[in-house]
């Protein structure tokens, strides 16, 4: 048992009062009591869990002549789990007999300082050699750095992040962007009421195949964490094909075909197709007809320009809006419609021309009509958006 109790009151006294009156009574001490029940008094006193002060204990036990072997079951005994360990308490006490007089950890060099300014000049270097092919990884190879100095170097100080090209229709010249710009700012002058695209009718066409090979993107699945990857076998897209037609506005779909086998889309075929188109808008929006304000957005395609559909144009007074030559951000059968109906049916092999034809009217009369207002209100704040880009794409910006 300890002389002094051990009582918890002990314990709101401040160290460094307990550390001043040790320090004055150690001569006292030596005279009073013996070596050993000395040690066990000021270390149950202290009961510090810190690493400095059991340094500073088995440091006091060392100049008292307490013996190894006690001063190791002492400390333990006291401190309990936040004792040293057996070796640390060896190994200071072994310094402490080596006339060791700090009991603070001596400084360490650690790792030299890589994130300097000539290591950050040495990276810029080694990245412009290479943008596209260099990862992070061979960077720090390449400098002498950490993987994680590489990359801290380049977000921080380089302030570079590496991102992926995005496939864009055209390398437009600076001609072709006024020329959008222009084509542009002629359709928000065409369009009436304040913007309304409700009268516009929008055309085009494109080929759907019947092997269409799916993409990447087309082929992923939520799968379970331990299922295996699915194999997909890779097929050709196949040569036969079938164009589509298709005119729609913001109320839904007006009309389609698809084009005969064989059959060209000239100035003739092209003419024909605006005629019934004609009865489809008399059919189906006879307020729209009654009105003839409507008019049809529609490429330059060389049977949009033949004298037999200009004049045709001219005679029913309805207007054209154009947009720009590899614009397909501007036109909404590219950029909603036909994206939409090839994803659902890529990936597929169709018996024939008849099955393909099929499902494709099947899942355009499935579109709700909300989604053709949609794509038709995204219209206008389109072209606003390629004014401000000066003619430049702006789908990923």
């Amino acid at each position: 048992m300890p002389l002094f109790g051990a009582d918890r009151c002990i314990y709101s006294v401040t160290v460094f009062w307990i550390k001043s009156i040790l320090c004055l009574c150690v001569d006292w001490s030596v005279r009073h009591f013996s070596e050993g029940s000395w040690c066990i008094v000021c270390m149950q006193v202290t009961m510090t869990n810190s690493k400095k002060d059991q340094r500073q204990e088995i440091k006091f036990c060392v100049q008292s002549g307490v013996p190894r072997e006690e001063t190791v079951r002492h400390i333990r005994q006291v401190h309990g789990q936040n004792a040293l360990s057996v070796w640390s308490i060896h190994r200071w006490y072994t310094a402490f007999e080596n006339e060791r007089v700090e009991t603070n950890d001596l400084p360490r060099p650690g790792q030299p300082k890589m994130h300097t300014p000539g290591k950050i000049q040495q990276i810029d270097q080694v990245v412009r050699q290479d943008r596209r092919q260099v990862t992070v990884r061979q960077v720090a190879g390449r400098s002498n750095v950490s993987v994680g100095t590489a990359f801290k170097t380049l977000r921080k100080d380089l302030g570079l992040k590496k991102k992926c090209a995005h496939w864009v229709p055209h390398h437009l010249t600076d001609d072709q962007k006024r020329r959008h710009v222009d084509r542009c700012r002629a359709a928000l002058r065409c369009l009436r009421r304040n913007g309304e695209v409700d009268h516009i009718i929008c055309c085009d066409e494109t080929w759907f195949y019947v092997c269409d090979p799916p993409s990447c993107c087309d082929n992923h699945q939520w799968l379970a964490c331990n299922a295996p990857t699915p194999a997909v076998p890779l097929h050709e897209q196949s040569t036969l094909k079938a164009m589509l037609l298709v005119f729609f506005d913001e109320q839904g779909l007006l009309y389609c075909c698809f084009v005969p086998q064989g059959q060209g889309v000239n100035g003739a075929f092209y003419l024909q197709v605006l005629q019934e188109l004609c009865d489809a808008v008399r059919r189906r929006r006879p307020q729209v007809w009654c009105a003839q304000h409507w008019g049809i957005l529609h490429d330059g395609a060389p049977a949009h320009w033949s004298l037999p559909v200009q004049n045709w144009f001219q005679q029913m007074r309805v207007p054209q809006v154009l947009h720009p030559v590899y614009s397909p951000d501007l036109n909404p059968p590219d950029y909603w419609l036909f994206s939409m109906l090839k994803r659902k049916v890529r990936g597929e092999l169709f018996p024939d021309l008849q099955q393909l034809r099929a499902t494709v009217d099947r899942e355009m009369g499935l579109i709700p009509q909300h989604e053709w207002c949609a794509a038709m209100e995204c219209y206008v704040p389109r072209l606003h958006k390629c004014i401000q880009a000066q003619g430049s794409y702006f789908e990923h910006e």
